[in-house]
This record gives C-alpha cells, sequence and structure tokens, in this order.
C-alpha cells in the first residue's frame, strides 16, 4: 500500500482487523497508529506556540470514530446505543469498582516503594486551567469516554471472538496499561482494564 494518508491507512489497518482474527500485533499497532496521530497534532500545535485545551482529546476521539466507522456501517450506532442497566447491577458494581480502588492504592503504594515516581514527573501532566470542571471534563471525562469506546468497545469486543474470554480480557487491559506509557500510570491502569472488561463481558 503505497497511499500516504494517514486516515486511508487507519482504514486499511481496520479493514484487516475486521477480516482476520485481531491479534495482539494488530491491536497494538492500531493503537499506536491512533496515540501517533493525536501527539502528532500536539507537536504541530506547541510548534506555533498554540494553546490547544481540548483539541488533542478532541482528535482522540475523532481517530476512534474514525476507527469504528472503518469497522463496519453500523458500529458506532452499536457501540453508542444506550444499554439499560439495572440499578441493583450498578450499585454492585459501584461498590466493587469502590472495593478495587482501595486495593490499587495498596498495589501502587507497593509499586512505588520499590520504584519511586521520579521528583516533578508528573508536574503539568493534565492540561487545562484550574478550573475544576475543566479539569475533570480533560482529566477525566473525556479521555475515559473515549478509551472506553477504543479498549471495550473496539478491541475487547473483536479480542472475544478469535480467545478465550480470560485471554480477551488480559490482551485489553495489558494494552490500556501500556498505553498510559509510564509504568506508575500503567499497572493501575491494567488492574482497571481487568475489571472494566469483566463488566463489558457481563454487561456489554
Amino acid at each position: 500500500m503505497t497511499d500516504n494518508n494517514p486516515i486511508k491507512k487507519i482504514f486499511y489497518l481496520v479493514q484487516t482487523i475486521n477480516v482476520d482474527p485481531l491479534t495482539l500485533v494488530k491491536a497494538i499497532l492500531l493503537c499506536l497508529y491512533t496515540d501517533g496521530i493525536v501527539y502528532a497534532a500536539i507537536f504541530l500545535l506547541s510548534l506555533v506556540n498554540m494553546a490547544y485545551g481540548l483539541l488533542p482529546d478532541i482528535i482522540y476521539l475523532v481517530m476512534v470514530l474514525v476507527v469504528a466507522r472503518g469497522m463496519g456501517k453500523d458500529e458506532l450506532r452499536r457501540i453508542l446505543t444506550w444499554r439499560d442497566v439495572p440499578v441493583s447491577v450498578f450499585a454492585g458494581i459501584l461498590v466493587m469498582f469502590f472495593g478495587l480502588e482501595i486495593i490499587k492504592s495498596e498495589l501502587n503504594n507497593l509499586l512505588q516503594m520499590a520504584l519511586p515516581v521520579p521528583r516533578g514527573f508528573f508536574n503539568n501532566w493534565y492540561r487545562g486551567s484550574g478550573n475544576v470542571f475543566s479539569i475533570i471534563v480533560a482529566g477525566a471525562l473525556f479521555p475515559g469516554f473515549t478509551e472506553e469506546v477504543f479498549f471495550r468497545g473496539i478491541l475487547a469486543r473483536r479480542f472475544y471472538r478469535a480467545h478465550s474470554p480470560r485471554k480477551a480480557i488480559l490482551y485489553s487491559a495489558a494494552l490500556f496499561g501500556i498505553m498510559h506509557y509510564n509504568p506508575w500510570q500503567a499497572v493501575n491502569a491494567f488492574y482497571l482494564g481487568i475489571f472494566l472488561g469483566w463488566i463489558y463481558r457481563h454487561y456489554r
């Protein structure tokens, strides 16, 4: 394939994923390619000293939606369809989530004892002004929605087609961790990815 258009390359990669079973290598390539376009956009914006705010998150969401669209006409509709979850199930998941947060916190403490975070590593890590609303939107809601669509709605679903449920959950969780690009977030994201993958498996 000689066409250098990045969108067309993503469509080509997505089409191969749609035809063949999703392998870990293909999933990694898709993650890197999608993230690469986002980081390229951030680099270009920084060259012109442009304040980008939520723009990288918007670009990431657009790329994920492009990937979803490339997998079929009904893929976006399937991903974005609202599903009613019984209150009892939602309450149970919420309790489990808080329990997971306690476990994650303790495991993260152990990790930082063995591998301390370098001084200043997370300084200016989150974009946005000091406004609490913008921090929540930029740091949690926007990326959280996009990541769930990508890692659970797209990747995990296709891993389930080609692998056992256990492998599918572990593969998607491992990718979710690795794509945070640092060990302190990656380990926590891996645990969270297992939990979210299990929820997706049972409740879609």
